[in-house]
Parts: structure tokens; sequence; C-alpha cells
């Protein structure tokens, strides 16, 4: 009796497009903060993108496969962030730069307020290296 090719196609996925279902779960699950060895700034990330603060300023950050390290991206800005740069989260308007988009996401996905406290000044520094 013939096969259906129907419920073969079905039932085969080539390992390439499996691969890629499974990088995307596990980027899209790795939220993170990550305080440096030495204490000197604090990576909050999210699967392959992020934020990296230090005392005083900060900057967006993505994943670098060739360099197997998180680079910098767009400018490094001042902490307190400035809410011309960092935006209002509920105000319904759309993020316009890399480092506004990179906090409202994270903040959605992780439901944690503090890295948004964090550069406005409403905490330290040392409170966030403290924190888990």
């Amino acid at each position: 009796m013939p096969r259906d090719h129907r419920t073969f196609d079905c039932l085969y996925r080539p390992p390439l497009l499996v691969i890629n279902d499974l990088t995307h779960i596990l980027a899209s699950g790795l939220n993170m903060k990550t305080v440096s060895e030495d204490k000197s700034y604090i990576d909050y990330t999210y699967g392959n993108v992020g934020v990296r603060v230090w005392k005083d300023h900060c900057q967006a950050i993505s994943w670098d496969d060739g360099a197997s390290d998180w680079v910098g991206q767009e400018n490094i800005l001042p902490v307190p962030v400035p809410d011309s740069i960092l935006g209002f989260p509920h105000a319904g308007i759309a993020p316009v730069n890399l480092l506004a988009f990179q906090v409202a996401t994270y903040e959605e996905r992780k439901r944690d307020p503090e890295l948004r406290g964090l550069l406005k000044g409403w905490m330290t520094f040392q409170e966030a290296i403290s924190t888990r």
C-alpha cells in the first residue's frame, strides 16, 4: 500500500528549521540581569539584545556571535537619561531610539521596573547592584 505523501510532509521538518525554532525559543526566554565581575556595570538582557548601565552612563547592546560578546549600539547616554530620549512608557507613542525600544521591550518581557528606575535616577547604581 503506497504511503500518503501528505502525512510524511507534515511530520518531516528540515533540521535547519528545528535549529532556528530552538534558537528563537532560547533567545526569547533569556531575560537576565548580570552584574560584571568588577561591579562596574550591569547588563539587562533579553534574547540577543539589552542595555548596559554603568554608574553614570548607559548604552543599548546586542550579542555579536562573531566576537562571542555583547557590543554597544548607538551612542553612550548619560544617567539619568532625559525623558526626551527614554520616552514615556504608557504614552502610546513608539520609542524613537534603540535605547528606548530596548528598555520598553525589557520591561514588557521581564515585568520589572528596575531598569527604567535606574536609568531615570529613581534608584542608585549601588542599589541596583545589590538587588537580584
